[in-house]
């Protein structure tokens, strides 16, 4: 889940093609991506702005090796089956024990609700990222 190697050559060759440094971008994952998301995040915390986890929550390990000063948006929904709302919110707590700044977020929808919420999960996200 996740592959730190791999993200460090997909951004010196987006610097290469764009002909300018990517100062500190984004990082975002999405459902399962989400998981491989926070264990790049976790280990390359330095390199990005911070991070933003749709429909998916962090291994433990991951949570172990974040930093206090880490900048995550947990944007979760609450009729999700395959990340259940209680075992998000349960996820955010162990985090937040971790990440004092930790933002959790709650949309109603199923899995899918960044089609179906689409306004609000870009809302969040802007919000987060001071845009």
């Amino acid at each position: 889940h996740g592959n730190a190697s791999y993200v460090k050559e997909m951004l010196a060759d987006a610097e290469k093609v764009l002909g300018t440094p990517l100062s500190q971008p984004w990082l975002i994952g999405l459902s399962g991506g989400s998981v491989g998301g926070f264990s790049i995040y976790a280990t390359m915390q330095e390199r990005f702005a911070g991070y933003a986890s749709l429909a998916g929550g962090p291994t433990a390990s991951a949570i172990s090796t974040l930093g206090p000063k880490a900048r995550i948006l947990m944007l979760n929904s609450t009729e999700d089956a395959m990340m259940p709302v209680a075992k998000a919110r349960q996820l955010a707590a162990l985090l937040r024990q971790r990440v004092s700044t930790l933002s959790y977020q709650e949309l109603t929808g199923d899995h899918f609700f960044l089609l179906s919420q689409r306004d609000a999960v870009f809302a969040s996200l802007r919000k987060f990222m001071g845009l």
